[in-house]
């Protein structure tokens, strides 16, 4: 059977996209990028990426690749927003879980679609 590209094109235009791990996130523990943006110069704010190599347009205070995200190793601060980026959310939301489980009163974000959804 042949599928023409302008077909598949077609049926990714009216399909909507849907990650399972996306849908049961909790949205508290979430910031858009266009919030994000409008905080980078706040103090308080702790940027973590958990994918080394991650090209950034802006400056993070840690990077810790998830495969070796220790909460015990982190030292935190009460006073700070910790704000966890990687490619597409995931794995920072899986870094901002880890966090609030130990530190429940800590404010731990996920950036929202990871880096590609930040323009």
């Amino acid at each position: 059977m042949i599928v023409l590209k302008d077909k598949i094109a077609k049926v990714f235009k009216i399909q909507t996209y849907f990650d399972a791990i996306c849908a049961r996130q909790n949205q508290e523990w979430q910031i858009s990028p266009l919030e994000l943006k409008e905080k980078l110069n706040d103090s308080n704010l702790e940027i973590i990426a958990v994918l080394s190599n991650l090209k950034l347009p802006f400056k993070v205070q840690q990077t810790i690749p998830i495969t070796t995200f220790d909460v015990d190793k982190i030292k935190v601060d009460k006073n700070k927003i910790y704000v966890m980026v990687c490619q597409r959310g995931i794995n920072s939301y899986k870094a901002a879980e880890k966090l609030k489980k130990k530190y429940p009163d800590l404010k731990v974000l996920s950036l929202t679609g990871g880096i590609s959804s930040y323009k």
